[in-house]
């Protein structure tokens, strides 16, 4: 599991994908993990060695534009294959439509992405609970979680990509539902290999 401490990761070397960082003077970056006081991950089209790794080197997380499109959207893919295939996708249905696109983490343990020179949310992922000390992980299993550093129980996340899947079922992922919060857990088929957002067509399990 990568740890950075800002707003995404741990210790800065293995970096390669789409995010530059615009860091606050008092924080230190880190590389598979970030923790809160508002640093900021920017992603310029061209460049990728600031994008969030997992630990293990299997997973990315970064800025990438699908097929022909221009579009841009925050996701995760494998990183280690020779054709990109995306695995989750944050902005699924306001694609940024610039060069502009920064990702954050702020004090509170929400996780917002701007665009449009940071005047407009594009994304957003609030946590369950306050905490004191967030941190962004993107786990060995492609899971993209935020929890409180202090928290003793590592699995115990403020909020994960996991619970908003997109098209792909990885292992540990959920079909279904949960019946005491409402949560649903289903895929959705992306509309064209340029556009991520969902169709009509989903894969999941009904309750009668």
């Amino acid at each position: 599991m990568h740890t950075v401490k800002s707003s995404c990761h741990n210790s800065l070397p293995e970096q390669s994908g789409l995010l530059r960082l615009q860091e606050h003077p008092m924080v230190q970056p880190r590389v598979s993990a970030w923790r809160s006081k508002f640093v900021h991950y920017s992603i310029p089209v061209p460049e990728r060695q600031h994008d969030l790794v997992s630990k293990d080197g299997r997973f990315e997380l970064g800025f990438f534009n699908p097929g022909s499109s221009k579009n841009r959207y925050l996701g995760i893919w494998f990183k280690n294959i020779p054709v990109q295939t995306v695995v989750w996708v944050a902005n699924r249905l306001k694609p940024i439509n610039d060069s502009s696109g920064v990702l954050m983490l702020n004090s509170s343990g929400s996780l917002v992405l701007l665009s449009q020179n940071s005047t407009i949310v594009a994304w957003s992922a609030n946590s369950t609970n306050q905490a004191s000390n967030p941190i962004v992980q993107l786990l060995d299993s492609g899971n993209l979680v935020v929890r409180d550093e202090k928290e003793q129980n590592p699995k115990n996340y403020l909020w994960q990509s996991f619970d908003y899947p997109c098209d792909t079922l990885l292992p540990g992922m959920k079909l279904g539902w949960d019946l005491r919060t409402g949560q649903e857990w289903r895929l959705s088929a992306w509309k064209s290999p340029e556009d991520p957002s969902p169709r009509e067509l989903t894969f999941g399990i009904r309750t009668q």
